[in-house]
């Protein structure tokens, strides 16, 4: 029962990054049409490239510190193996921190 519920959500989630991703190409080409096929070299492409890596790294970190506060066992293993290189939050970021996405303000009815 419960392992249905967590495959349901696994696939809910697979088809929504799935989504995003055919959004992020979609847009990424419409870009490269307006811009020229060199937008992959400029410097404005570096730094959204460079802001996007940074919101996945802090998206990992807030998952890392979630999953840590679940399971401190296996906390400590996480920890054990980056070493001082990694620095999880010690508690993860707030709904009332993070930053407004447009699929948080569907979700929430406002626009």
């Amino acid at each position: 029962m419960e392992k249905d519920r967590f495959q349901n959500d696994i696939n809910t989630c697979m088809q929504k990054i799935g989504r995003a991703r055919t959004h992020y190409e979609a847009s990424y080409n419409n870009v490269k049409s307006v811009k020229g096929q060199d937008f992959d070299n400029t410097a404005e492409n570096m730094e959204v490239m460079a802001q996007v890596e940074g919101q996945k790294t802090q998206h990992l970190l807030n998952a890392l510190s979630v999953i840590i506060n679940e399971f401190p066992a296996l906390g400590t293993v996480i920890r054990g193996s980056f070493g001082d290189e990694l620095q999880i939050p010690s508690r993860p970021q707030s709904a009332i921190e993070r930053p407004i996405t447009g699929s948080s303000q569907q979700s929430s009815g406002q626009q």
